[in-house]
């Protein structure tokens, strides 16, 4: 006797469980230029999971990578307490709030999510790279002193193209590939 589960099923479990990187852009549409500028990167983040970031740093467009045709992709304000806007049915997204967003995050497949739904995040995460428009990248939160984070975010912010010298105390945390 042998056991058949559907290929379907087995895709959407699959897919469903990806590796999902949120991307937290301070300029509108800024995920889909050629040349996005600045950004804070939640990296591989689950599912429900809002990535947020304190202190407050303006969010005005998110962009999404590695999810499933049928996961929501939402940005968000405050800990992602309710839906700015949302999409679904690509791998890729790029959301603009079109006002200030504090977060976003992705759900898996089931109820539909509307503009303005509450949205009941199970954790929030701070992003954990921050990247240049040049393609440098920094590690930021967690193992790295909130000083030196503080730093990098503001250089992401402030200077998303890297033409300032990076500051000697930064450079011990740049992600070398």
């Amino acid at each position: 006797m042998h056991c058949t589960f559907p290929l379907f099923a087995i895709s959407v479990l699959v897919s469903s469980a990806a590796s999902v990187n949120i991307n937290l852009y301070g300029g509108s549409n800024a995920c889909n230029n050629t040349s996005p500028g600045g950004r804070l990167v939640c990296g591989g983040i689950a599912a429900g999971t809002c990535c947020s970031f304190n202190p407050v740093q303006d969010v005005l467009s998110a962009g999404f990578t590695g999810m499933a045709t049928t996961s929501v992709a939402i940005i968000a304000n405050g800990n992602c307490q309710q839906s700015l806007n949302t999409a679904t049915g690509a791998t890729t997204y790029c959301l603009n709030s079109f006002n200030t967003a504090r977060g976003a995050l992705w759900k898996a497949p089931g109820r539909e999510i509307r503009v303005g739904d509450p949205l009941n995040c199970e954790k929030t995460v701070e992003p954990n790279i921050a990247t240049f428009a040049n393609g440098r990248s920094f590690k930021i939160n967690y193992d790295v002193p909130s000083n030196v984070t503080d730093v990098i975010v503001d250089m992401v912010m402030t200077d998303p193209q890297l033409s300032l010298p990076v500051p000697d105390e930064v450079l011990p945390y740049e992600i070398v590939n």
